[in-house]
């Protein structure tokens, strides 16, 4: 299963590049990913299979892990709802 991390980013430009690259050295694969600003910080949602090593990738960069939440991807362009896919992953 893959994991939103939560990053707390400084408001500025590059900071996003900056996460990102840190995961890309480490050789993590992004799943998915959005930035925004909230109340005049950055926060960087980024969803990854490999949680401990970019975890890791991370805090050695100088980023903040503010969450983590564990999350199903389900795949794009089936034939049945959305819905049905996740009831039936999740049992």
């Amino acid at each position: 299963m893959a994991t939103d991390l939560t990053v707390g980013l400084v408001n500025q430009p590059g900071t996003l590049l900056s996460a990102s690259d840190a995961l890309a050295r480490a050789g993590i694969n992004i799943e998915g990913a959005c930035g925004y600003v909230c109340e005049g910080r950055g926060v960087y949602h980024v969803l990854v299979e490999e949680t401990e090593r970019a975890r890791r990738a991370l805090i050695d960069a100088g980023f903040e892990i503010q969450a983590e939440r564990s999350v199903l991807i389900t795949p794009r362009g089936s034939n049945i709802g959305p819905l049905v896919v996740v009831r039936s992953a999740c049992g």
